[in-house]
């Protein structure tokens, strides 16, 4: 599925905004694409969901080596127990994969690691 870039998680024109943190236990994968474990930050909302940005960018495997690509986990409004990976492509994005079964937290606050200064 690819869609156009969704507004800044601020804008208020698509109702509630979601916690800030999405904190993700494990590293899930959909086909050659892999999504770090770590804390994703909110970083957009459409009309259809939530957008959380990844702590570093997604790894696409191929048989020579990765591309290293911009993405996150995307949040359904209708059905907030479906997650999706996202990555852009040309301008757009692709959703991937269903993440659905991974183990997750939302928070407000950021942990401690992701916010240092180091």
């Amino acid at each position: 599925m690819c869609r156009q870039q969704p507004s800044a998680a601020r804008n208020s024109k698509w109702g509630p905004i979601s916690p800030r943190y999405l904190e993700i236990y494990s590293e899930p994968h959909a086909a050659t694409l892999h999504f770090p474990a770590g804390v994703y930050t909110l970083n957009a909302v459409d009309k259809i969901g939530y957008y959380y940005r990844a702590p570093r960018k997604i790894a696409e495997h191929f048989g020579g080596g990765s591309l290293w690509r911009e993405g996150g986990i995307f949040i359904s409004k209708r059905d907030p127990q479906k997650l999706r990976g996202y990555v852009y492509r040309a301008g757009t994005i692709t959703q991937v994969g269903n993440f659905s079964g991974v183990k997750r937290a939302f928070r407000e606050q950021p942990l401690a690691s992701a916010t240092s200064d180091f």
